[in-house]
């Protein structure tokens, strides 16, 4: 919804085909929190396609969204913020 002229609320955008294509909350027109996108078509039972964080709250204008975690159309894990992560610390 929209509120004094900015976006509020969860959102969610669907492909021409019907299927989800993104899911997230908004906060003072600013995304927050975890949104997640999805391929158009099925390739199996999951069309995951990548995890992305946003800040905690809508008034965090300094906070840089990362992504956690992205997957190819066949589901194959591609990216994991926090196996990276842990092979930096490793270094």
């Amino acid at each position: 919804p929209i509120r004094n002229g900015k976006r509020e609320g969860t959102y969610y955008y669907f492909h021409n085909n019907g299927v989800v294509g993104v899911t997230g909350v908004f906060e003072n027109d600013a995304r927050i929190g975890l949104w997640k996108e999805y391929y158009k078509y099925r390739r199996n039972r999951r069309n995951r396609k990548k995890e992305v964080q946003y800040a905690g709250d809508g008034f965090d204008g300094d906070f840089r969204p990362y992504i956690i975690k992205e997957w190819s159309q066949e589901g194959k894990l591609l990216y994991d913020h926090n196996a990276f992560k842990r092979k930096l610390s490793q270094i």
